[in-house]
């Protein structure tokens, strides 16, 4: 009877689990590594519209010395204030780590960029990432939460 029992249990975690994305699955991981390149390739492009459509509705960006920008309506009425003003001439993101939990993802990575309003002197940007990702029905992995943390500065 125990064994039955045990037996059971196996099957219907297996149940559970068939169809969800393996934490050990290097084709997922990179997965959310594509998304945040295409993500960093908008910064670039300094496309409003197109960064705040890769937040879930309740995707939340997070930057130091701001209140928190909670879905993509408010993502892209921030973002728009730099359309036309601000260019990027180089950013660049680099994963550290990937964790999948179903259709929930973890990665930690750092950034850079370079920008310039108009026709100022190009500014270095650079410091550390967390993001969270989901993967909607369609199987497209879309931010639910993205902490951008600022290197100081140099002295």
């Amino acid at each position: 009877m125990p064994s039955r029992i045990a037996l059971s249990l196996v099957g219907l975690t297996l149940a559970c689990s068939a169809g969800r994305p393996n934490p050990s699955d290097p084709k997922v991981r990179q997965e959310v590594v594509a998304a945040m390149d295409h993500y960093t390739a908008l910064i670039k492009l300094v496309a409003s519209d197109s960064i705040a459509a890769m937040y879930t509705e309740d995707g939340e960006l997070l930057e130091a010395g701001m209140a928190p920008l909670v879905g993509p309506k408010a993502i892209r009425e921030f973002l728009a204030q730099f359309d036309g003003k601000v260019v990027v001439d180089s950013a660049s993101t680099a994963s550290d780590d990937v964790e999948v939990f179903g259709t929930t993802a973890y990665q930690w990575g750092s950034f850079s960029q370079v920008a310039r309003v108009q026709d100022q002197p190009p500014a270095k940007f650079g410091g550390r990432y967390v993001a969270r990702w989901r993967r909607t029905p369609e199987g497209q992995w879309k931010l639910t939460r993205l902490l951008m943390q600022p290197a100081p500065s140099a002295q």
